[in-house]
């Protein structure tokens, strides 16, 4: 039986590699097809790039390397509405053997989401939309994020909804210094909007990336406690009402370091999890 992959980012640094690999089932495939997004993040630790994956090799890369896949993810590390092709992989994905028999995920900041087809996308299988929000407050936001509209992402999520009603919406959200006190009233914004599941991520620095903007990092860290201190707070609130998701450092490390690793220019490591077949 083939080898089970339990997790695999496909990207500009693995790509060509992964085309010489054999065909595998995955648990789930998470693709970026771009290499850049359109915010500045003060958390960021992700090199850029203008490389993209072209339409034709992945398209060759769904029919002759992946049998099945579980979970699919578009967007990762980078900003996949950048992407002018970006509903045309997706339904490359829909009609190939990479087609998920679970869940279909798009990953989006959401500012450009409206240049994109939601109806073609919900006719791809999309199954649920994830949009970045720390904040409810716009300076907050801009002060995070630099160059976002919260404007815009909260009419483009109503459009979204309007347009894909069979699709689920989640919040995920980087918990800073900055944030962390004003994370009920986001939750209260996503509510309004239909959001069903809110996904809360401490905030992780590595000094050492020279990536980052390490003249900000220390000071939006948290201190030792005080993720499950809100936590706790917000449970005791929404948690009859939504869908909470909760993951402090401690638990984003391996991944997080991991998905920073697969970013650089040099190396180009394939960045997947393996899995017996038996497992």
């Amino acid at each position: 039986m083939p080898e089970l992959i339990a997790d695999c980012q496909v990207n500009v640094y693995n790509f060509r590699t992964l085309l010489t690999e054999p065909s595998a089932r995955y648990g789930a495939l998470r693709l970026d097809p771009n290499n850049t997004c359109n915010l500045h993040c003060v958390y960021c630790h992700n090199h850029r790039s203008d490389e993209i994956i072209g339409a034709d090799q992945f398209a060759a890369f769904l029919h002759s390397k992946v049998i099945s896949v579980a979970g699919f993810q578009v967007g990762c590390i980078m900003e996949p509405t950048l992407d002018k092709r970006l509903v045309d992989f997706m339904l490359l994905i829909a009609n190939s053997p990479a087609k998920p028999t679970h869940e279909f995920i798009l990953q989006t900041n959401g500012i450009l989401l409206h240049r994109h087809d939601a109806k073609k996308m919900s006719e791809a299988g999309l199954t649920r939309l994830t949009v970045s929000m720390d904040a409810a407050d716009p300076k907050i936001q801009k002060s995070l994020r630099g160059g976002m509209s919260l404007e815009k992402v909260v009419r483009n999520v109503a459009g979204f909804r309007k347009d894909s009603p069979n699709t689920s919406v989640e919040f995920i959200t980087t918990v800073t210094s900055a944030n962390i006190d004003k994370l009920e009233t986001l939750v209260a914004l996503g509510l309004d909007l239909g959001v069903q599941r809110f996904i809360f991520r401490e905030m992780y620095y590595y000094p050492d990336n020279n990536v980052v903007d390490h003249s900000r990092m220390p000071e939006l860290l948290l201190r030792e406690g005080q993720f499950s201190e809100m936590a706790e707070k917000i449970r005791s609130r929404f948690d009859k009402k939504t869908d909470l998701i909760f993951a402090a450092n401690d638990e984003l490390d391996a991944s997080a370091r991991a998905m920073i690793k697969n970013s650089k220019l040099a190396g180009r490591e394939l960045g997947i999890v393996h899995l017996h077949a038996g497992d």
